[in-house]
């Protein structure tokens, strides 16, 4: 299966799980599961899509705004770099497979 054909069942599948979560009613277990699902599509975001977060602190520190390091303390949450692999995609996907089968 390809990366793109795995995101796609992914997707489907989160998808089928936010409409079927606004129209009536999800149980624990799918829950749980699009919580899942929407943090690779999170982290498939990231990955494909990062926000310029190095301009946007040269920008602001340039207009005199403070700007904390992110490896100083009390700097919040400290970004991480998200690198996913096929296998996260095609793991996750065969994840939805299985659940859907049973």
């Amino acid at each position: 299966m390809s990366e793109q054909n795995s995101w796609d069942t992914i997707n489907a599948r989160r998808c089928d799980l936010i409409y079927k979560s606004v129209y009536s009613a999800i149980t624990t277990e799918e829950s749980e599961e699009l919580e899942r699902l929407q943090q690779l599509a999170d982290d498939r975001v990231r990955a494909l899509a990062p926000l310029p977060i190095k301009e946007l602190e040269a920008y602001m520190r340039n207009k005199g705004i403070d700007v904390p390091d992110a490896s100083s303390a009390g700097a919040g949450e400290v970004r991480r770099k998200v690198t996913p692999t096929q296998n996260h995609f095609s793991d996750a996907a065969k994840m939805v497979a299985d659940e859907e089968g049973q």
